[in-house]
């Protein structure tokens, strides 16, 4: 038997108009919550536990778009995966000079 939820697709559980509700098997909801914990776990390394603000800004979209990604309750376009990969490499490269100034400062 498999489980069926309804998921409404602008994240408002309120809004129970037909054209926003969705229905939703029980793995692709499952297949959401792994995307957002890994997407969670991609802000707090970038930015800390209080990422959305910034992870927004750095992707050009609504910081409550960025907060519905880490909740599960929306899903996170293909795109977005690029871009998180391409804001870690900068900021590796960003934490490596920094990192390569505080050796120099510290060096006898």
């Amino acid at each position: 038997m498999t489980r069926v939820f309804v998921h409404h697709l602008d994240g408002n559980p309120r809004n129970n108009d037909p054209g926003n509700l969705r229905l939703v098997d029980a793995s692709e909801s499952v297949e959401r919550a792994v995307f957002a914990t890994a997407f969670r776990d991609v802000g707090e390394a970038l930015f800390g536990t209080s990422f959305a603000y910034p992870l927004a800004f750095d992707l050009n979209v609504n910081p409550r778009v960025v907060q519905r990604w880490a909740s599960g309750r929306m899903a996170i376009p293909d795109g977005i995966w690029g871009e998180l990969a391409e804001l870690c490499r900068s900021r590796r490269g960003l934490l490596a000079r920094v990192e390569k100034k505080l050796r120099r400062m510290v060096a006898p």
